[in-house]
């Protein structure tokens, strides 16, 4: 069985817009793509604990039509040229491309997004994370059984999250450094 940390992209990995309106928070182009200091360092000592990086995430710009599955893949082709300079493998890109009014199965904090992979990787959920920056990430750990860690996205929102994950930390460096007490090593 392996080991795997699922993680967020956007506010987790790389920097997410906001602003007030609804579809704000996506990142519409390459330009936009910047990963967020400490997360190429974070993501380097989860690998080396041992554990399998998988991205999990919720693009609702999609369906929304703010941007093209081929225009989110090419984003995450820009991500894959930087985390390969890096040694960071991603086994597994997961996305969920619906809004919330659709009501998937696939949209965190429900599952199917990540038990669709259940056959093909033979993952200790027991001894694996999710991280994330927003209450969907959290649930979806509590709903997998994963533990969970919640990262700061703004500092109202950290503090004020009704969700209690397992660890709150301010980046991926210092969640990697959870998981490494953890484990004990």
């Amino acid at each position: 069985m392996i080991k795997a940390v699922f993680l967020d992209r956007d506010g987790t990995i790389v920097n997410e817009p906001t602003g007030p309106n609804k579809g704000d928070d996506a990142i519409t182009s390459i330009s936009q793509l910047k990963v967020l200091p400490h997360a190429i360092d974070g993501m380097k000592k989860m690998i080396e604990l041992g554990y399998t990086l998988f991205i999990a995430s919720n693009q609702d710009c999609i369906n929304r039509g703010q941007i093209t599955m081929k225009e989110y893949d090419q984003q995450n082709k820009v991500l894959i040229t930087v985390f390969t300079e890096n040694n960071i493998k991603i086994e597994k890109w997961l996305v969920c491309p619906h809004t919330p009014e659709e009501n998937c199965e696939c949209r965190k904090p429900k599952t199917e997004m990540i038990d669709s992979i259940k056959n093909d990787y033979q993952i200790d959920f027991e001894n694996s994370y999710y991280i994330g920056d927003r209450e969907t990430d959290i649930l979806l750990a509590k709903n997998l059984k994963l533990k969970s860690i919640l990262v700061k996205r703004n500092e109202e929102y950290y503090i004020n999250t009704n969700i209690v994950p397992d660890f709150k930390a301010e980046n991926l460096v210092e969640a990697s450094k959870f998981i490494k007490s953890l484990k004990g090593n």
